[in-house]
């Protein structure tokens, strides 16, 4: 976090739970795969055993890599004219601030809809975050019909 000449650029890295559930899975159903086919194919038990170990890994690798793009780092910035919000930007007009709810910072319009969120970070930086939103909303322009 960086203080800027209108507002604030931070940088926030999710920690996304393990899906220890979807490795199994994966790693189960591509080793069951292997198993079918070296039986459909009617390979020696030895070739069956080696195709489903290696089919299981394979599996295995791809819900790893399926995962991994969740610790990327999040990049937020934001000035008197809009936010930056991970790749998207969103001019203040369109926004009404931020909350968060445990590790989920949600970015809401005006009337409270949610725009975009964040999910997975500490439930502390979350908190931080939305307050730093919150305390950066311009205040609307005053008009002659304010008088």
């Amino acid at each position: 976090m960086r203080p800027e000449r209108e507002g604030f650029h931070a940088r926030v890295w999710p920690r996304p739970p393990t899906p220890w559930l979807r490795f199994a899975g994966a790693a189960g159903a591509s080793g069951a795969l292997g198993v079918g086919l070296g039986l459909t194919t009617r390979q020696p038990l030895e070739q069956t055993v080696a195709a489903a170990a290696a089919l299981a890994g394979f599996g295995l690798a791809l819900a790893v890599v399926s995962w991994l793009p969740g610790f990327a780092p999040v990049e937020l910035e934001v000035d008197d004219t809009q936010v930056y919000w991970n790749g998207e930007r969103y001019p203040w007009a369109r926004l009404g601030g931020a909350r968060a709810v445990g590790g989920t910072l949600t970015l809401h319009d005006p009337v409270g809809s949610r725009v975009d969120d964040l999910h997975h970070l500490p439930p502390e930086v979350a908190s931080w975050l939305a307050a730093a939103l919150q305390a950066s909303v311009p205040a609307m322009p005053f008009t002659s019909r304010d008088t």
